[in-house]
Order: C-alpha cells, then structure tokens, then sequence
C-alpha cells in the first residue's frame, strides 16, 4: 500500500511539471494576457481648503485595486483595459459655527481606462520599460450637487460618470508566463464643476504593481 502510494505521488507531480512545462510555450503564444493590479494613490479623490466651509480630506483609504486585461500587438504595441476600485472621503466643518457643524461625504470610484501600452526592447528580455495613454471613464457614488450657501452641509449627492486622459510608464518584469510591472500613471478628468460641494480633484496621480499572465 505504501509502496503504490508513493508512486502514484510520483506519477502525479511528474504530471503536473510535464503540464506546467507545456503551458509555458503556449502561455507565450496567447494574444490575451490578464492579472490584477493594484497600489497607492498619490493624490487623493478630493481637495482640501479652507474659508466658510472648510473642507479636509480623508486620507485613510488611498488604495486601488483591480483586474485588468491585455490583447496584445505587433511591434511592441498592446492595448489594455482596468476595472480599478477606489474609496476616499472628505469632511466639512463649517466655521463660525456655534456647534462646530461637521458632516462627512464617502465616494466609491471605478475607474474603467482603455490604454495603448508600447514595450521597448527586444521580446523575451528580463525587463522592459513601457509608456501608455489613452481615455478614462470613472463611475462614483456620493459625489455632491451644487453647494447651497443656505445650507452647503446639507449639499445632496448622486452617482455619475467623469470623463479624461492618461498617461503612464513603468517598467515590466517577465519571469516564464508571470508578468510583474510597476508604473506611474497621471489622469486628468474633466467635466468637474467648481461650484460643488465637497470639492473634487481633477488631477490624480498613483503608483501601480501589476502581475499578470
């Protein structure tokens, strides 16, 4: 019994390192890669300031986190897609206030860019720095209406879409079929009206750690 056991423990693993063996080459052949992604925003989904209303923001959730998915191109070229989730916050304390009157906002944020990604250097290499850019579109609940100079803590909140641009480049390790990359992406979104309440940033910044296959 021992024996036989033992051997088909054997004939188990040298199967798995056959399968594993052959998976490799076929990886390498696959147009479409995917994986996660996932690291520390720079910037943060609102911006501080101060006057009647003054307005801090939370910094206690400054992670994203996401899948991602890859076809790639000839010459160096790929396009990509994330589904990044973000979660940030703001509180309003508004001044000369008697009772000091403080309500909090919360966001939840998807952020869904479509990039055209190009590698440099000769394929099969250790490492190979990239660049990207294209468009972003972001989903957010919570995000405020127009401020109310009445009664701007009782500003009301919707979800919405928010468009805009990025821009990127990293660095990209490849060890067999596992790829892990490292960038610094900036994205500017638009259609953000100054008249709000709280007060959002347009500019973002963040560090991203992908692996991926």
């Amino acid at each position: 019994m021992g024996v036989a056991h033992h051997g088909g423990m054997k004939r188990t693993f040298l199967g798995l390192f056959v399968l594993a063996g052959l998976a490799v080459p076929v990886q390498a052949q696959l147009p479409i890669g995917f994986g996660l992604k996932g690291g520390a925003r720079l910037t943060d989904f609102t911006q501080d300031f101060s006057g009647v209303i003054g307005q801090t923001t939370k910094q206690d959730h400054v992670y994203t986190l996401g899948p991602y998915a890859e076809l790639n191109l000839p010459i160096g070229f790929s396009l990509e897609a994330d589904l990044l989730y973000k979660k940030s916050g703001a509180t309003f304390a508004q001044a000369f206030s008697p009772s000091l009157a403080t309500r909090q906002f919360n966001f939840d944020s998807f952020d869904i860019p479509i990039l055209v990604k190009k590698r440099f250097g000769e394929k099969g290499i250790f490492f190979r720095p990239f660049v990207d850019g294209g468009i972003a579109n972001r989903y957010s609940t919570g995000l405020p209406g127009t401020a109310s100079l009445t009664n701007p803590l009782g500003t009301g909140t919707h979800g919405g879409w928010q468009e805009g641009l990025v821009l990127g480049g990293g660095v990209e390790f490849k060890v067999l079929i596992v790829k892990i990359s490292g960038e610094l992406r900036w994205t500017r979104y638009g259609n953000i009206s100054a008249s709000t309440l709280p007060k959002l940033n347009a500019n973002q910044a963040e560090l991203l750690i992908g692996v991926g296959f």
